[in-house]
């Protein structure tokens, strides 16, 4: 919290550009969202990613080819267990196999280790950025823990290490749409689902933070060496997930769909020149990443390549946000629906359906009442699809 959030800006209204691991990931890598990339599911991303060729043109390999050493730490894609592919772009390149397995693919060998895979990309990284210490050249890691992550399909199954495991014990979670009982306003998908086991989904939010303190002290280690280093003060930190959770909302359990707990991610900016400890309600997105890490390397970020996302290097350090987006895509293809916010208003198109949910989230941030009904959405409505069917240059146009 202290270096990260009071050290950087905090934007609110940060989402994700597809709430799921495997196809947000890819949307990272490449800024482009699903219906773009095409990887629209965590089955087999790897094989649907490089077929197309993604691989080849991703923010490790633009980086790289500008004289960035750059370093891949930890999880990779969904699908991923090949025990020689190293991705093109990455010099050093530390990826677990599987999402709990003590296998590791470390510069196309693989190695069993003996401690947590995220522990384990946590000392390649430190190791590698003291020897970038010594090296003139600039530098770009990714670091991608696996935790907070069940090891089974169980929702309430969690493995944090023994120095945090009880330190959440018996922790409440009550959050207002828990079992909401009046799901009338919602699609016809959800009318009779079951309530969800409490108590389960207790230990779950209970396992998922004590994992995370794992994460936190790993973090921590990562800055802390970055300091020690004399590096920190002049390297840019993005703090983002790839997927949000629902524990119980709305009686769900699980990830991929759109409401805030899912399309939401914590998204904290730190680096030269930006105000400390500033909160932002601009719209960012996962998409954002790669363009403004590119333009901070001084690159065109449309090189090549029309990018999905824009970079807001300029309005984060100088304030201006005038030409900033309005409105903002979120999306889920291979679930057929579809999420545009404007300002704290959110439209769901389940489009497939044909149904939809309203939510002025200043109101009614927990989603509780959806104004679908006593809204008309057409305009709206041709934005987002104007949104979910356009790439590039074109996409950004009619974010404003």
């Amino acid at each position: 919290m202290d270096p990260v959030v009071k050290g950087g800006v905090r934007f609110t209204k940060g989402n994700v550009a597809v709430p799921l691991c495997g196809p947000s990931r890819a949307s990272i890598l490449t800024s482009m969202y699903a219906h773009n990339h095409g990887c629209e599911t965590n089955e087999d991303t790897m094989a649907e990613f490089n077929g197309q060729g993604l691989d080849q043109d991703t923010i490790g390999t633009r980086m790289s080819a500008a004289g960035y050493a750059c370093g891949y730490f930890g999880k990779y894609m969904n699908g991923y267990d090949d025990k020689t592919y190293v991705a093109p772009g990455w010099q050093r390149w530390v990826a677990s196999l599987g999402t709990v397995s003590h296998e590791v693919n470390v510069a196309g060998t693989v190695r069993t280790v003996d401690m947590h895979v995220d522990e384990f990309a946590t000392r390649q990284l430190n190791t590698w950025l003291r020897k970038r210490a010594t090296d003139p050249d600039p530098w770009f890691a990714v670091f991608a823990p696996t935790n907070p992550h069940s090891d089974t399909s169980a929702v309430d199954s969690y493995n944090p290490s023994p120095a945090h495991e009880h330190d959440f014990d018996g922790v409440a979670w009550n959050p207002p749409a828990l079992n909401e009982v009046d799901m009338s306003d919602k699609p016809s998908w959800l009318h009779g689902i079951p309530f969800k086991n409490k108590a389960k989904l207790r230990a779950g939010y209970e396992g998922k933070l004590e994992e995370l303190q794992d994460v936190d002290d790993q973090v921590d280690s990562i800055l802390t060496n970055l300091s020690e280093l004399g590096m920190l003060a002049n390297t840019w930190v993005f703090f983002v997930t790839d997927n949000g959770y629902m524990l119980g909302e709305h009686r769900l359990a699980k990830k991929e769909v759109p409401y805030e707990e899912c399309v939401g991610t914590p998204f904290v900016v730190t680096g030269p020149g930006v105000t400390r400890g500033t909160v932002s309600g601009k719209l960012v997105t996962t998409v954002d990443l790669m363009p403004t890490t590119l333009e901070i390397a001084g690159l065109d970020p449309d090189a090549g390549r029309d990018l999905d996302g824009r970079s807001f290097l300029t309005p984060i350090t100088t304030s201006d946000w005038s030409g900033w987006r309005k409105r903002m895509l979120t999306e889920h293809p291979a679930h057929d629906w579809a999420h545009l916010r404007e300002h704290d208003t959110v439209l769901i198109d389940y489009y497939a359906a044909g149904e939809q949910e309203v939510y002025d989230l200043a109101a009614d941030p927990h989603q509780m009442s959806s104004q679908h009904a006593t809204t008309d959405t057409t305009a709206m409505t041709a934005r987002l699809t104007a949104l979910r069917n356009a790439r590039g240059k074109s996409l950004r146009a009619l974010e404003r």
